[in-house]
């Protein structure tokens, strides 16, 4: 393990350094074991070296769609099932929340929605007692997956967030990241469009990271192991670093993901700008890792 600067984040050259210490890892999926078309390298061998000894993987997304459809793109960019334990998606939650109606947000929701999103993330509401509605004044509230098209900018959702925003609609959102890596391109989520909303005065739900809900799903998965054994893997501050910081995990930041650029010298971490940068997002990792290599 490599240190560098007092009170700079510890940078590790492998995850091996640490794994040892933790009985499950909870690890994102974009910026972290792919680029959203091909799985990062040395992933596999990580993944594996992670689960030895009896230790769990959990991969986690905040994919707004069924945890069934993830395991499949997960598969696409060349990850078989048998590297990891568990796989949860915030579209999972979303779409338990929903069924169950188990709290007063969701017990609250009329029958009728407007849904912001593209058709592949329709398995989300599928086979449950709702009625999507091809017209915003017709809805009782909005579901929002996120966009079509990966160019696509809050702009062109403007005009209905604020007729939304007038009718008082509760917004149900199904993916709390604000961006996400397509490759080298990045596009905006399901989350800038709920901030947005919020920003006009509409009241925004989230299912997935950094909120609870998601990670207490997690935990009861994982056999409830002390959150002092758990590591969380990301490449977000705002999602993944904060949600572990809520949780009592440790934490682990991916600096090739969306924060790539930001926080290296020469093209590896720098742990006192990720110290910086922990600071100002009011989120601070345990360590951090150019890629998640074993």
């Amino acid at each position: 393990m490599k240190i560098v600067k007092e009170n700079a984040i510890p940078v590790l050259d492998s995850v091996a350094a640490v794994a040892g210490d933790y009985d499950a890892f909870i690890v994102d999926l974009w910026g972290v074991v792919h680029d959203g078309l091909t799985a990062y390298p040395g992933i596999l061998d990580a993944l594996n070296g992670l689960r030895r000894d009896g230790r769990q993987v959990m991969l986690l997304s905040n994919a707004p769609r069924r945890a069934a459809t993830v395991r499949q793109k997960v598969r696409s960019v060349g990850v078989p099932d048998s590297f990891y334990d568990h796989l949860l998606s915030s579209g999972e939650a979303g779409h338990l929340a929903l069924r169950d109606r188990s709290d007063p947000v969701h017990a609250g929701l009329g029958p009728r929605f407007f849904h912001i999103g593209a058709p592949w993330d329709e398995d989300v509401f599928e086979g449950l007692d709702y009625e999507k509605m091809a017209e915003l004044d017709s809805a009782d509230w909005i579901l929002n997956t996120g966009i079509k098209h990966i160019s696509e900018t809050v702009d062109l959702f403007e005009e209905t967030l604020v007729r939304a925003r007038d009718r008082g609609l509760p917004m149900v959102c199904t993916n709390p990241d604000l961006v996400v890596m397509q490759g080298d391109v990045i596009g905006i989520c399901a989350g800038m469009l709920a901030k947005r909303y919020e920003e006009l005065g509409g009241t925004a739900h989230y299912h997935g990271k950094p909120h609870r809900g998601v990670y207490e799903i997690c935990l009861e998965t994982l056999g409830n192991p002390a959150p002092s054994r758990v590591l969380a893997i990301g490449d977000s501050f705002r999602t993944d670093i904060k949600g572990a910081n809520l949780m009592g995990f440790d934490s682990l930041l991916v600096t090739q993901g969306i924060h790539a650029g930001d926080l290296t010298r020469n093209g590896q971490p720098d742990g006192a700008l990720i110290a910086e940068a922990a600071a100002g997002e009011a989120a601070r990792p345990t360590y951090a890792i150019r890629s998640l290599t074993w």
